[in-house]
């Protein structure tokens, strides 16, 4: 199956140029067989790179070590689940998952290209045809995960435990989704503007893509600051990250998602306002306004959170009061250690009281990864305890143990759960912009 996959990669790349350049040809000189030809070349070049991925894939749920890249991302305890996320852990994996998801996109967006208008779908499969043959080029130079060990060993190194998270886990196919949907739309504008058709109906095939764009982007970047807010230890992204918890993510990939999703709004709403005009549409920007707003607001309200590191015996309670002046105590409850299949699992749990009124207890853990033969591999996974509201979080975070004491973060950040809020709420509004508006609206206008 592995070597399927590997010979799928270059058949994929072979017939990816060849159909973007057939097609090309084609709608240059109008000649039918060319374009026909192309289009059977570029789907032909998705069914291959499935093959491909579908070849790595199995070697990684079977536990092919033989494979240097199944072996550098799993081993024999590693979950079923995230030995599937294992795939996009290194950059060969990642770069495959961007060519399987454009290739998912390529046959919907033909296919409706040409129902719309048959000039321009030959010169949307040139682009999305060139598009693939870049994504695969990278494997086809040394990028491609089908290496192999002259002596396979007898397990994996493992999974970086940062990546052994739910989030973490969907937020790189999120985001890599949002990026081919990113694609495809500019290859439908690019096609519009090749074929002499910006103001007949190809335009108006863009804003479908546009919406996948900026939910599939826009959701990524609310998952990484979810994540990297909640798992300190985890690889996602969060601009106040507490003091001492592991630093795996710069914030580039969110970065780079944000200014697409913002690139792809803008454009999606310049196609609305060619199209419709009027109050129906303006009225669409009011949710956008308000998300935007509230998410403000509530990364304005997270900067005065106030941290205290506190050291804590077993039974030990320590009083404090929030920034809103309410009273708060926490009492150690101690901290328990076991052993898991490949981490020992440090946990502590605090009993916290407000005002006098006890509140649920906070847990926070500390994960140990370590290899096959004992030795840690990986920096400690972090995970915080934390019990959100609309006016604050609480959040504890174990900073070190020692016998009978352990040493403790406790944070208070205002305003956390409009964050959350605001920017579900500013990503709803900026898809009803994108989306078109129904002829009553219309009407109203």
């Amino acid at each position: 199956m592995t070597e399927l996959g590997q010979l799928s990669c270059w058949v994929a790349l072979l017939m990816a140029v060849w159909g973007a350049a057939l097609s090309c040809v084609g709608a240059l000189t109008k000649r039918g067989a060319f374009v026909a030809s192309g289009s059977r070349g570029v789907h032909a070049a998705a069914l291959f790179v499935t093959l491909a991925s579908a070849g790595l894939g199995w070697a990684l749920l079977t536990g092919d070590f033989s494979l240097r890249y199944v072996a550098a991302f799993t081993n024999e305890v590693l979950p079923l689940g995230y030995r599937l996320s294992a795939f996009w852990a290194g950059r060969a994996g990642s770069t495959l998952l961007a060519a399987l998801l454009l290739s998912a996109c390529v046959p919907v967006a033909v296919a409706a290209a040409r129902r719309r208008d048959g000039a321009v779908a030959p010169w949307v499969t040139t682009a999305l045809g060139a598009a693939l043959a870049l994504l695969l080029s990278a494997l086809a130079a040394g990028a491609a995960p089908f290496g192999r060990f002259d002596v396979a060993p007898v397990d994996g190194r493992g999974l970086d435990p940062a990546l052994q998270h739910p989030g973490m886990a969907i937020l790189r196919p999120l985001a890599y989704l949002g990026y081919a949907a990113t694609l495809v739309a500019l290859a439908h504008a690019l096609a519009a503007f090749a074929s002499r058709r910006l103001e007949g109906p190809s335009p108006s095939g863009v804003r479908p893509w546009l919406i996948a764009a900026w939910c599939a982007l826009g959701a990524s970047v609310l998952l990484a600051l979810r994540v990297g807010y909640a798992e300190p230890g985890s690889g996602g992204y969060w601009p106040w990250r507490a003091p001492g918890a592991p630093h795996r993510s710069s914030g580039f990939d969110v970065v780079v998602a944000l200014s697409v999703a913002l690139a792809v709004l803008v454009a999606g709403a310049r196609v609305g306002r060619a199209e419709e005009a009027g109050r129906a549409r303006r009225r669409r920007w009011a949710a956008l306004v308000a998300g935007l707003t509230l998410l403000t607001l509530g990364f304005a309200g997270t900067a005065f959170r106030s941290e205290h590191v506190v050291s804590l015996a077993d039974g030990e309670s320590w009083r404090t009061a929030d920034p809103f002046g309410r009273a708060w105590s926490f009492t150690s409850q101690g901290a328990s250690r076991i052993e898991r299949p490949s981490y020992f699992l440090t946990s502590l749990a605090l009993r916290p009281e407000r005002s006098g009124v006890r509140q649920p207890f906070l847990t926070t853990e500390w994960r140990e990864f370590y290899g096959r033969d004992g030795r840690e591999r990986f920096p400690p996974f972090i995970t915080s305890g934390l019990r959100g509201s609309w006016i604050e979080d609480v959040s504890v975070m174990l900073v070190s143990l020692g016998p009978g004491r352990a040493v403790v973060r406790i944070s208070f950040v205002p305003l956390a759960g409009w964050v959350w809020f605001g920017g579900t709420l500013a990503l709803a509004g900026g898809a009803l912009i994108l989306a078109p508006v129904r002829s009553r609206e219309r009407a109203d206008g």
